[in-house]
């Protein structure tokens, strides 16, 4: 829908990043994608698997969707 979509620093920032609950070792995040018409409307969610992480040496997901 859109020819561009914001990569930069403010778009990784807080106001477009949420972490989920951490009580547990899979972390559930959102990524809000910052395109030009300011709607904001697709995200990516994903499940963060904190031991596959640790043994990888890197960020590991467990699940990956596009929301909209």
């Amino acid at each position: 829908e859109y020819d561009d979509i914001d990569s930069g620093p403010e778009a990784r920032g807080p106001e477009f990043f949420r972490l989920g609950d951490t009580d547990s070792r899979a972390w559930s995040v959102r990524q809000i994608i910052k395109d030009p018409a300011g709607d904001h409307a697709y995200q990516f969610v994903a499940t963060v698997d904190l031991d596959a992480s640790d043994e990888a040496g890197e960020v590991r997901l467990s699940d990956l969707r596009v929301e909209y």
